[in-house]
């Protein structure tokens, strides 16, 4: 497009924005993947693809790699974790899914206990069933 790098950035998440708001969800999961290619090494991308794979087209299974990688790389690592403990709870793992949100707490006491659904999701999970 000839933007700069700040410049194209600015635009692709403006472009996110507006493929949300009109609900294009394959459209917005393909333009995740492409800033995941341009930038694997961001956790921000890794997380905001496995979070539209999770949430706005229900596939658990598939967002459970960018989740991991989120979380590997550290930056937006505690929010990836708590993202992958739902997964893995909607996957019915749920030992896996209760790691996931004692690894967050771990990092950010308190993290769970201010989102009531991450709540309600590692509760569920310590009982071993799915949440709702």
């Amino acid at each position: 497009m000839g933007l700069g790098p700040n410049r194209l950035e600015a635009v692709r998440e403006l472009l996110a924005r507006r493929l949300a708001s009109l609900e294009r969800w394959e459209e917005l999961i393909e333009h995740f993947r492409e800033e995941v290619a341009l930038h694997p090494e961001r956790a921000e991308a890794q997380r905001r693809l496995g979070s539209a794979l999770l949430f706005a087209v229900d596939r658990p299974e598939e967002a459970l790699g960018p989740l991991r990688e989120a979380a590997r790389l550290g930056t937006d690592g505690v929010e990836a974790q708590v993202l992958l403990g739902i997964a893995l709870n909607e996957l019915g793992r749920q030992q896996e899914a209760v790691a996931a949100f004692e690894d967050a707490e771990r990092t950010d006491p308190g993290l769970v206990d201010r989102r009531p659904a991450s709540r309600a999701v590692y509760e569920a999970a310590r009982k071993a069933e799915r949440w709702p």
